[in-house]
């Protein structure tokens, strides 16, 4: 399949843009670590840092070569019918599809992060 040229332009806007974001997360992250007073505020600071990296993986629409060229084609709405990455891996927002299953890793990630990486709990030794 060629590429087309104007949507991996497109593409690549994108990426520098969510690049942008993850710097902004790194830079949000130091700078907790920086004025963190203890042991407890570095785990809620790279809590915070672990959830954003999840949340930015580019996963999302913007992030899609398809997704984006069939927004093009079918503007207001994206043509999930035509579009050739769901024909082997199922439309995205539709259970069971290879996109799906992703979403819900990346979810459970979110959530087991939430519930297991720090609790609030107060650490006696700082070692």
């Amino acid at each position: 399949m060629k590429q087309d040229p104007k949507l991996k332009k497109r593409l690549i806007v994108n990426t520098k843009e969510r690049g942008q974001q993850y710097a902004e997360a790194f830079n949000k992250y130091i700078e907790k670590l920086n004025s963190a007073k203890d042991v407890e505020h570095i785990m809620i600071a790279k809590k915070d840092f672990l959830l954003s990296l999840i949340c930015l993986l580019p996963t999302e629409s913007v992030d899609c070569y398809f997704c984006l060229a069939n927004a093009i084609k079918s503007e207001p709405y994206v043509d999930c019918d035509s579009c050739e990455y769901a024909k082997i891996h199922g439309a995205c927002r539709n259970p069971g599809s290879d996109w799906m299953e992703l979403n819900k890793v990346q979810y459970q990630l979110v959530s087991l992060i939430r519930g297991k990486y720090y609790r609030g709990e107060e650490y006696k030794n700082g070692n």
